[in-house]
């Protein structure tokens, strides 16, 4: 059974899939347009990995990674589940300290690894 949300963000739409085999899809809609995506991955062992987050490049610095971020955090949060993802550093975004702001740490076990343990409210 696929769960699907539709969420309002500005003009555009959030589609929100909750996958049966523990997969979480959210995709930013303009029109037919899909403009933005996220993939998170739940694992066996009780964890999960971010595996995919981006916006289109003419979409970017509108605020819609940002919300696709709070809906993982909030699903995380809600089931008590910790997130890891792996990011590439380059000089145009500093995108450790933009996931450092939804609760990522960076470690120092591998390079560019980071990880969000479970927060407790």
């Amino acid at each position: 059974m696929v769960a699907v949300a539709r969420i309002k963000v500005k003009t555009f739409t959030m589609i929100k899939e909750l996958l049966p085999y523990g997969v979480v899809k959210l995709s930013v809609v303009d029109k037919e347009k899909n403009i933005g995506r996220a993939e998170v991955y739940f694992t066996s062992d009780g964890e999960a990995t971010l595996e995919i987050l981006e916006v289109d490049k003419k979409y970017r610095r509108m605020g819609l990674g940002t919300k696709m971020m709070q809906e993982i955090v909030n699903l995380l949060d809600e089931r008590n589940i910790p997130c890891h993802l792996y990011v590439l550093v380059n000089k145009e975004f500093d995108l450790v300290k933009w996931y450092e702001k939804f609760g990522f740490n960076l470690s120092k076990t591998f390079l560019n690894f980071m990880w969000r343990p479970v927060c407790k409210s």
